[in-house]
């Protein structure tokens, strides 16, 4: 006997979905925006394709802004771990410096007049950068009182090194902002972003009873999971 089911299948979609990962719903969003702004039956009461497109646009802006600052970031952590690492040879010198003057004592008790601290059972510049920085002003001022300006690893190369990772610490500073900002405008964009989308797949949907799947295609969705 014929199974009757065989002449009751359906011709089914392939499943969908709104993307996830920033790029794909800043792709999908501007390609609503086109057709959206070419379809004036399509309305939401609670925005519209103007409030939508800046929604876009900042979100845009903002992922492209956190995209070059992480390539920015990654260089200026990779020039602050060359010279922290410049740093911790050099201050070597200085230590040596103490031991020749000092000869008879315990040298020890001079460092914290040039910022080197007793960190994990090492006598060295702090490596917090903010301690560090501070610690750079104090070897500066240790440098003059023991008129260690004049050596190799004197007040000169002392003051490049400082000005150089203030700098790079700024830097750092500066791109971890930026990043945070992207952060903050994700969490307010993104979700409102999503949500406009899915429901834009509902109103084509209720539109085109029968042509839905193929006009959600002319919408730039390529998936679904309605």
């Amino acid at each position: 006997m014929e199974n009757e089911t065989t002449n009751s299948v359906q011709k089914k979609h392939p499943k969908l979905t709104i993307p996830t990962k920033e790029a794909g719903i800043i792709t999908l969003a501007k390609n609503v925006i086109v057709k959206w702004d070419e379809s004036p039956k399509i309305n939401l009461a609670w925005t519209d394709v103007a409030k939508f497109k800046a929604s876009v646009t900042n979100f845009e802006a903002s992922f492209s802004e956190k995209k070059d600052e992480t390539g920015s970031r990654s260089g200026v952590t990779s020039s602050l771990k060359m010279l922290n690492k410049e740093i911790d040879k050099s201050i070597k010198h200085v230590k040596n410096y103490i031991a020749e003057l000092f000869p008879n004592e315990d040298v020890r008790v001079y460092y914290s007049k040039l910022g080197i601290e007793k960190e994990n059972n090492q006598y060295r510049l702090p490596l917090d950068k903010d301690k560090r920085l501070h610690a750079l002003e104090q070897l500066l001022k240790g440098i003059e009182t023991y008129k260690l300006s004049d050596k190799k690893f004197g007040k000169v190369y002392w003051e490049d090194t400082y000005n150089r990772f203030s700098q790079l610490k700024a830097q750092a500073l500066n791109s971890d902002s930026m990043v945070s900002q992207h952060v903050s405008t994700k969490i307010e964009e993104k979700p409102l972003i999503r949500k406009t989308l899915n429901a834009i797949v509902l109103l084509i949907k209720a539109n085109y009873p029968d042509t839905w799947h193929e006009e959600l295609r002319v919408w730039g969705f390529q998936k679904e999971k309605y």
